[in-house]
């Protein structure tokens, strides 16, 4: 009977059983190096005309995962949550972290939150997600990208560089736009003082620095981690 598996599946098998590589990998100078072989997932969070709310998630999964587990891209709140009304969200890297803490229903909560009458902006958001994962498990890598109901986008991410796409109707292209990985390690109360004066800033027009956000009238609005 002939094997089905190649010589490369076989190889990589082997490195794998090895340790040569582990779940994700930190890159947190340049550009990080993306083999063709471990960059499956995809991530999305969509606006529609009428304020609908909606993400998605799709992943192959750890490589050599153990039979049976299941991965974050399929449970609610860890590949990806949203909400009309509030927000959504969608994440890549340690999917069994992300198992653990459910970091796309943690931006959606942040979402909701209101500071001086105004909404956390989704960068403050997906930073408070991550630094909540950081107090237990600081070697994290991953990211998180969200937008909200009124059209404002962001992301945060540890452990790596992080980009990811928007395209609107209003746009002739799609946009990318590169998040630098996240450096320090804050309190609780210094990370509650962040979602406070994120959405200060965002009153006064000073945090939304890059202008990107799309309008809540759009037919479609989409982000894309790449």
């Amino acid at each position: 009977m002939q094997s089905s598996v190649s010589a490369m599946q076989h190889t990589r098998h082997q490195q794998s059983k090895d340790g040569a590589q582990g779940v994700a990998q930190a890159v947190t100078t340049g550009r990080p190096q993306i083999s063709r072989y471990s960059h499956d997932t995809i991530s999305m969070v969509a606006l529609d005309a009428q304020g609908n709310v909606a993400a998605a998630s799709s992943s192959n999964g750890a490589t050599h995962k153990v039979p049976g587990r299941v991965g974050d891209a399929c449970v609610a709140g860890g590949g990806a949550y949203a909400e009309t009304g509030v927000g959504g969200c969608g994440s890549t890297g340690d999917g069994d972290i992300h198992l653990r803490f459910l970091p796309c229903f943690q931006v959606v909560e942040n979402l909701r939150q209101t500071h001086w009458g105004v909404p956390v902006h989704p960068e403050a958001a997906c930073e408070s997600a991550i630094r909540r994962i950081l107090r237990v498990y600081p070697e994290y890598v991953g990211a998180l990208v969200a937008v909200d109901s009124l059209g404002r986008h962001g992301a945060a991410a540890h452990g790596w560089n992080f980009s990811y796409s928007v395209r609107t109707t209003e746009m002739d292209k799609v946009e990318v736009i590169e998040i630098a990985p996240l450096k320090t390690h804050p309190s609780p109360e210094d990370d509650n003082e962040r979602l406070c004066f994120a959405a200060h800033c965002c009153q006064s027009g000073a945090a939304d620095t890059r202008n990107h956000s799309p309008r809540p009238s759009d037919p479609s609005a989409s982000l894309l981690p790449n």
